[in-house]
């Protein structure tokens, strides 16, 4: 697997859908179905937007908006945690 760093910039809530982990992509790139893991917890992305556009891939450079679903009891968990790196995981 290739870890992939991601730079959280804001977090907000999707009610119903999850939330989004808005930031950078710092190095390869991050795609649906990637896994976040972060606090000993697994986070599946199901959704990456940039630009008003929904992507299946982001690349380095990109500021994106990444859908994490499961994710809404640990809004505030991540929102305290802006501005630190984040690894994902590929999915292969």
């Amino acid at each position: 697997m290739i870890d992939t760093q991601f730079k959280l910039e804001d977090v907000f809530s999707i009610e119903g859908r999850g939330i989004v982990l808005a930031g950078t992509v710092l190095g390869n790139q991050i795609s649906i179905g990637d896994e976040l893991i972060f606090d000993n917890e697994k986070y599946r992305i199901s959704g990456i937007e940039a630009k008003n556009q929904m992507k299946q891939i982001a690349t380095t450079g990109e500021n994106v908006g990444i859908l994490v679903a499961g994710a809404e009891l640990k809004y505030n968990f991540f929102k305290q945690r802006k501005g630190q790196i984040l690894t994902f995981k590929a999915n292969n």
